[in-house]
């Protein structure tokens, strides 16, 4: 099923790419609220062309569409609406509205396909980078060169224990984090202002972790891949592996969550604080 999001992903990547490159950096204050305006207007503009693409496409399913742009239309409890559908495509058009906005190419467009509340497939597309990772019934994936003459598909496979990832650390730019003994363990750390990014990272073993304070949609297509390759994403402060019932009611997440393989767990507990920066 994954697949069938490929086209749309392909047009939807080149309409933001091209948006891209027409937001003007006015000043230095990068969170104008005219540049703002306009990738909120981008946002809902890849919004409404999902709505039609999954018309098109998926008629006669049951499926709902999870969108931050439309969390008001899953009505007032969006946490059972989601879990009373075989379907539910969970869709960020911009992750990474920092990066974007600031002609960046860390940004992403990510659909997760879930059912009756249950993670099922998910696809993350990062346009600028030509970077896409997905997962089907068996297998994760990354493309390379994706929707060029120059693909590359390789199948990312759990990496065993005793194999390392890169000695790479990201925090999300929302919250600080304290090290107490990072230098010595030669750890650099890293922000790349999207969960989308960060995530990818840490699914192919570039990083050995990620933390951050999302929604839904941030890692509904994550989670999915990071099944098939032994990645984990937890609750910070308790090390509980993530439950749908850790959502609040707008679908956010009530503390930091953090993306690593299980072995990486207890270190980074041990050596990261954070202060509780909303």
């Amino acid at each position: 099923m994954i697949e069938k999001f490929f086209p749309f992903l392909m047009t939807a990547g080149k309409y933001a790419a091209d948006m891209q490159k027409n937001i003007d950096f006015l000043g230095s204050y990068s969170k104008s609220e005219q540049i703002a305006d306009i990738v909120t207007r981008i946002d809902l503009d890849i919004s409404q062309k999902f709505i039609k693409f999954c018309a098109d496409n998926f008629e006669g399913e049951d499926y709902i569409i999870v969108d931050e742009e439309r969390l008001q239309d899953l009505g007032a409890d969006p946490k059972a609406e989601i879990k009373n559908h075989k379907y539910a495509f969970i869709i960020d058009p911009i992750d990474g509205t920092l990066p974007y906005r600031n002609k960046l190419p860390m940004w992403a467009i990510s659909i997760g396909v879930w059912s009756y509340g249950q993670p099922l497939y998910g696809v993350v597309y990062a346009p600028s980078m030509q970077i896409m990772q997905y997962c089907d019934d068996d297998n994760a994936y990354l493309i390379e060169g994706v929707f060029t003459s120059q693909e590359w598909k390789q199948t990312i496979k759990p990496l065993p224990d005793s194999e390392e990832s890169s000695k790479l650390f990201i925090m999300t730019s929302n919250s600080i984090l304290m090290a107490r003994h990072w230098r010595e363990h030669k750890i650099p750390r890293q922000s790349f202002n999207s969960a989308v990014i960060s995530g990818m990272m840490v699914l192919t073993g570039k990083a050995i972790g990620f933390i951050g304070r999302d929604y839904l949609w941030d890692f509904a297509a994550l989670l999915p891949i990071a099944n098939k390759v032994g990645v984990k994403i937890y609750n910070f402060k308790t090390k509980q592996v993530f439950d749908f019932s850790m959502l609040n009611n707008k679908l956010g997440l009530a503390d930091y969550e953090l993306i690593c393989r299980p072995k990486y767990l207890e270190f980074i507990k041990e050596n990261t604080e954070y202060s509780d920066v909303k």
